[in-house]
């Protein structure tokens, strides 16, 4: 699905892949995309920042009205990069919307905000044969301010 060619490559980011554990790494940004009531779905867009701005009274601080998946990114022998379960990891992410009435990103939408993901930190990716990949976690909250227990305006 990558269609345009990273401005970095694989493995640049000079980090030491076989002392590398299951803990945050910094790189270079995230990608982020916002629901509103009325609106829909914004455009995934690549934010070169490690934290979100929230409002003190966001619906996840008070009800806790958050969900995440996980997915691993690998680049392979034949050069090619390659994400494990994105169509599975969706279906999980959707059945968890449903549960939490947060909002349902499009599958579409959510590809495309993990490709860019990616591809803006193409460089943290670990080179074929390292034994490593990239950790990508999307993640979907509440973020409407409100102290009233209903479903957030705002994701």
């Amino acid at each position: 699905r990558f269609a345009a060619m990273p401005k970095r490559k694989v493995g640049e980011a000079g980090l030491d892949w076989s002392s590398l554990t299951f803990a945050p790494q910094k790189t270079h940004g995230h990608v982020r995309c916002v629901w509103s009531e009325g609106k829909g779905w914004s455009k995934a867009e690549f934010v070169a920042s490690q934290t979100v701005e929230l409002n003190i009274w966001a619906n996840v601080l008070h009800y806790g009205q958050s969900i995440f998946e996980g997915q691993k990114v690998f680049h392979c022998k034949d050069g090619k990069v390659r994400i494990f379960n994105d169509a599975l990891n969706y279906e999980r992410l959707i059945s968890g919307c449903r549960r939490l009435m947060l909002p349902e990103l499009p599958l579409e939408d959510f590809q495309t905000a993990i490709d860019l993901a990616v591809r803006e930190n193409i460089d943290f990716l670990p080179p074929y044969g390292s034994g490593c990949s990239i950790y990508v976690r999307p993640v979907l909250f509440g973020s409407s301010d409100q102290i009233s227990l209903h479903p957030a305006t705002e994701a």
